[in-house]
């Protein structure tokens, strides 16, 4: 009977570690959800500075489901103006999260919905962001998006 209680705890201390976030992944998960806040803001040269780590690696890769593709480089992405900040009532949501992080690189796979403030048109992406930790704070270096219709 001992026995069979010990290889509970046990099984029940592994399966709940396994599922336990750590400080980083928070960290991560909290720096782009700040991000996609700010940039539904649209103002991008705040979201720039805040949250990016801008060097010539940085790259952003959009495909779209029209088969249009979008290559950003830093100089690209420094070159978006802002738009007179609005009360924003764009929204997302961002589900089935996976974060690595490997010593002060750390990448970062979900799904977002995105439900547009213009006629409430929703877009749909899976989605990558490659972080790096510069002075104990994640910054985003690279991100690529792949929006697609759903089926159904």
């Amino acid at each position: 009977m001992k026995r069979r209680i010990n290889l509970l705890v046990l099984f029940l201390s592994v399966t709940i570690s396994s599922f336990a976030q750590s400080a980083d992944e928070i960290a991560i998960k909290t720096t782009i959800e700040a991000e996609t806040a700010a940039y539904l803001e649209k103002v991008f040269s705040k979201v720039l500075e805040e949250f990016w780590l801008l060097d010539d690696g940085t790259t952003v890769d959009v495909s779209m489901p029209d088969d249009v593709n979008v290559h950003l480089t830093q100089s690209d992405l420094l070159a978006i103006p802002d738009i007179a900040p609005e009360s924003s009532q764009s929204t997302a949501k961002k589900y089935d999260y996976h974060v690595f992080v490997d010593g002060n690189t750390a990448y970062a796979t979900f799904s977002q919905e995105v439900t547009m403030l213009e006629g409430g048109q929703k877009i749909y992406s899976h989605e990558i962001r490659i972080l790096k930790k510069v002075e104990n704070k994640w910054r985003l270096h690279n991100s690529s998006v792949h929006q697609y219709i759903p089926r159904g």
